[in-house]
């Protein structure tokens, strides 16, 4: 028996074999050797049989003549990914065992042809850990420090195929060895392999995906990668032959540095592969249904961090709007009819809340901003409000805290007093915005917000009754004192108020239901006392139209124009931000959507379904209820949630959560109409 290495041939029948790489004889061999080629034995032809026809354990000198056939006719055409049964491959490898272990010969050669074995026939888990067990060892025999860059990923250069254990120990060894960061790819395996990770159906339903999103989420918290340590304790490599005719052979395990002895340097990786599951598991359901992938839900199924690298579907049609609707003045305005049919909402006089916001996000989604956004306001748009479409700079962004929030309530009350005669002028509009800017300093984001919001009250104007109701329903009395006193600043910021100021405040004074006593008050305040000489600084040119400021005669009233004290006018100022975040605070914990709490509620004891057991009893009648149709429309589901005393979004969250931890899948599907997955209930009966 004899070894054909590399640049030789072997020749069987009609058979040429280059760069064999096996044992041959021309006689029935001494040794006992499953992958030697006995040219004595009769060669028949190739035949097709099922997969397991060779047995375990399958030997060159024992198959039958076809079978041999099949053998010398895979090895001639250069061991190629046309393989019918693994057992073939198995034999060939055998001889590569005997080569390197035995002989310990070619032992470059051999890992090479190894890897390649690997690449070419992946689908035999049994083969594919042979091999990867095999490489581990040979790699801890020559000692990982020893292998270099090159070598190493010649060697590894597909991660996840490598389904070895020991594999995976030996190329963490490499990287803590050398101190390299760990490759996300190779991050990925580790979590594949640690057995805190949990096993779902949208790893196979969206496997790109999935490693998309753990690529951004790994790269967002390691950059380049972890660097690895490595425990005390060493980590043994052995390895024990495929080939029969090995099994008695003793082999001498060897130590490696163990970094999976740190476990806890692991711990952010199953977090990072557990939240992937979770964030597509909403995708992977519509795709389970048989959407297209590039369809608009399957599109608004997937998590934030990959929409960017995807156009979402409608936004031809949201650009071709914007275009269409762009004015001179750079302001895109548009009845919230014109984008809700892009959503394919049909007309309803108000919309949910959660359409709305749905509206924001998908303008979020094609790369514009919205205002007034229903994320940052909580209000729904009514079908036929007036809307501002804006272009960032950058990618869109909600503010980052109430600051916006707080300016675009005082902008808000600013145009609604500007407004209060019947015209707003764009002096009023450029000294409001310009007011805003100073005390503000918003940054690029928001500035453009609030010029949108600008241009939708200017077409628009707001009510003054209007956000006075809004504001006395989450302010106190003391609060909107607060606010009235600040409306007087504003007005006064110029250095006069005229006598159209003074009536408009005393509405709005009215409409937020705090005494004109107090704006009298004020107003008393800031005036300059007439028993000291008086100093008035003029601009050059008016900030705005207004009467100039006359002398005060004695006994004179309080409605026309007066001369203002400007130190105790820029005291008010100074509290804007004060006010500003008072505001933006309290508007931003205000929801259309939650109901009052009521003594029916908190008194009715609740109906128990032996169906629902771990859900909370208060949610079964209604989820009984909800079983009986498998499709809702969000007005029936609303009203069906306020007959049993719930709240909407809360109730699909937790009956969502409840179902998915009992009975392994979420019980409503969101979106509008609603699905209801009755399944799970008869599934669960049975």
């Amino acid at each position: 028996m004899k070894w054909k290495g590399r640049g030789t041939r072997i020749k069987s029948n009609k058979y040429l074999i280059s760069d064999p790489l096996t044992y041959y004889s021309k006689d029935y061999p001494l040794v006992d050797e499953p992958s030697c080629i006995n040219l004595k034995l009769p060669i028949g032809k190739p035949v097709i049989e099922p997969p397991g026809a060779l047995g375990y354990w399958p030997h060159y000198g024992q198959i039958t003549k076809d079978q041999r056939a099949n053998y010398l006719r895979w090895m001639a055409e250069g061991r190629t990914d046309n393989l019918e049964d693994i057992g073939y491959a198995f034999i060939f490898f055998y001889g590569l065992e005997r080569r390197a272990i035995v002989e310990n010969k070619d032992i470059n050669l051999i890992v090479n042809e190894i890897v390649s074995l690997l690449r070419k026939l992946p689908f035999s888990n049994s083969f594919n850990n042979y091999l990867s067990n095999f490489v581990a060892y040979i790699i801890a025999k020559v000692g990982v420090q020893n292998i270099d860059e090159r070598t190493f990923n010649s060697i590894f250069d597909n991660a996840l195929k490598i389904k070895s254990d020991d594999c995976l120990s030996v190329v963490l060894a490499w990287f803590a060895v050398n101190r390299k960061p760990l490759p996300v790819q190779w991050a990925k395996t580790v979590a594949y392999f640690d057995q805190r990770s949990p096993r779902s159906v949208v790893l196979k339903r969206t496997p790109q995906k999935f490693d998309d999103l753990f690529s951004k989420k790994y790269e967002e918290m390691f950059g380049e990668g972890i660097v690895l340590k490595t425990s005390k304790r060493h980590k043994t490599i052995g390895y024990h032959p495929a080939s029969s005719a090995l099994k008695g052979y003793t082999l001498f395990p060897y130590n490696i540095p163990n970094a999976r002895g740190i476990q806890g340097q692991f711990t952010p990786l199953v977090k990072i592969w557990t939240q992937a599951i979770e964030e597509l598991r909403k995708f992977s359901r519509v795709i389970g249904k048989g959407l297209e992938k590039n369809s608009r839900h399957a599109y608004e199924a997937l998590p934030d961090e990959l929409k960017g690298q995807t156009e979402h579907p409608d936004a031809p049609r949201w650009e071709k709007t914007f275009s269409e609707y762009m004015r001179d003045d750079g302001h895109v305005l548009v009845k919230t009819a014109q984008i809700a049919e892009i959503q394919g909402y049909v007309y309803r006089d108000k919309l949910t809340l959660k359409q709305s916001k749905d509206l924001a996000k998908t303008a979020h989604y094609v790369g514009l901003g919205i205002e007034p956004d229903p994320r940052i306001t909580n209000a729904s748009y009514k079908w036929h409000d007036l809307v501002a479409l804006f272009r960032p700079d950058e990618d869109p962004e909600l503010p980052k805290d109430s600051t916006y929030r707080g300016a675009s309530i005082i902008l808000e009350l600013g145009m609604a007093i500007a407004a209060a005669d019947g015209v707003i002028e764009d002096e009023e509009v450029d000294y409001i915005s310009k007011f805003l800017e100073g005390q503000f300093m918003l940054g690029g984001p928001d500035a453009n917000r609030l010029h949108a919001l600008r241009g939708v009250f200017v077409e628009n104007p707001p009510s003054l009754t209007g956000i006075s109701r809004r504001l006395r329903k989450v302010l106190s009395e003391g609060q909107r004192e607060k606010v009235g006193e600040f409306l007087v600043g504003v007005a006064a910021a110029n250095g006069e108020i005229d006598k159209a100021e003074v009536k408009a405040l005393r509405r709005a004074y009215k409409a937020l239901e705090v005494p004109n006593a107090r704006l009298d008050d004020i107003l008393g305040l800031i005036r300059t006392d007439l028993s000291e000489p008086v100093e008035v600084t003029r601009a050059e040119t008016p900030a705005r139209k207004g009467e100039a400021i006359p002398t005060i005669e004695p006994g004179e009233e309080v409605g026309i124009a007066v001369r203002l004290d400007e130190t105790k006018i820029r005291n008010i100022l100074i509290q804007t931000r004060e006010v500003a975040a008072m505001l933006g605070k309290a508007m931003g914990e205000v929801t259309e959507e939650e109901p009052e709490e009521t003594t029916e509620r908190k008194t009715s004891k609740p109906t128990i379904d032996a169906r629902f057991e771990g859900l909370d009893p208060r949610y079964h009648g209604f989820l009984a209820k909800l079983l009986n149709t498998e499709s809702w429309g969000e007005e029936m589901f609303e009203s069906l949630v306020r007959e049993h005393k719930l709240m909407p979004s809360a109730t699909i969250e937790v009956i969502n959560e409840w179902a998915d931890t009992t009975l392994g899948d979420l019980m409503i599907e969101e979106g509008d109409p609603l699905i209801i997955n009755n399944r799970l209930i008869k599934e669960n009966d049975g």
